[in-house]
């Protein structure tokens, strides 16, 4: 029997992901006359590199970058992002705690300059990565409460939905992942993706392939879509489906 697998999109907007709905790209360092520094060289390849899919050849450039100025947040940022896509979900923790623990200094000191919330983001996507449920929910919750994290509220949604989807929770995960495809700016590939394999686990078939296929018509490039578009039909061919409507 073939053994069907349904690969969620976890992906969210980070400043080097180039997702829908936030920053356009990497963030690179800008240009000082007509002359890169080392500095912009390794930025302007790792951006290159990111743009190519070349992840494992990025992180080389950004491990360098790191190296110099660990201190940096948009270096730490796209650092940790490549190793959580590298499959280093662990390392990526560690590089971006010293911002996640001045996050939490700075409740006691008002003066203290803001923590960009895209980190504390990533800290969260790759602590869930770890299966660290309950410890990524509590981050993604106070970031939901919070005034400075409003534009990125789709995307906590949907990394809640991913997490409540990872331990069975599955009406739940839908609940967030409708309010973050309500909420999405751009193209919501990436939650409608993970929406419909959410469906589909709940045995909702139908609902799942029309939201796959909407989502290829958008991202024809996307082999997950593809992929999932796929597997969904095998098991909707294979299981009886279920009819949203008879909830």
């Amino acid at each position: 029997m073939r053994k069907h697998v349904l690969i969620t999109a976890m992906v969210f907007c980070l400043a080097l992901a180039g997702c829908e709905g936030h920053r356009n790209g990497p963030v690179v360092a800008r240009e000082s006359g007509n002359t890169e520094t080392t500095n912009e060289r390794l930025h302007t390849a790792a951006k290159q590199a990111i743009a190519d899919g070349n992840a494992d050849e990025a992180l080389i450039f950004y491990e360098e970058l790191y190296r110099k100025d660990s201190r940096d947040p948009e270096t730490a940022l796209n650092y940790a992002y490549v190793l959580r896509k590298t499959g280093n979900a662990q390392r990526a923790v560690l590089v971006l705690a010293p911002f996640v623990n001045a996050e939490h200094k700075k409740q006691d000191d008002k003066k203290a300059k803001p923590v960009d919330p895209l980190l504390l983001l990533e800290h969260a996507a790759s602590t869930l990565e770890m299966g660290r449920f309950e410890q990524a929910d509590s981050l993604l919750q106070d970031m939901l409460e919070a005034p400075n994290t409003v534009d990125l509220d789709p995307q906590i949604l949907n990394l809640i939905g991913v997490s409540m989807d990872a331990r069975g929770m599955h009406t739940v995960a839908e609940e967030y992942y409708r309010e973050a495809l309500d909420a999405w700016q751009g193209q919501p590939i990436t939650v409608m993706n993970n929406l419909a394999l959410n469906l589909t686990h709940q045995g909702y078939f139908d609902e799942a392939l029309n939201l796959l296929r909407k989502a290829y018509v958008m991202a024809p490039d996307r082999e997950i879509i593809a992929a999932n578009i796929d597997l969904v039909t095998d098991l909707h061919d294979s299981i009886q489906a279920k009819p949203k409507s008879l909830e």
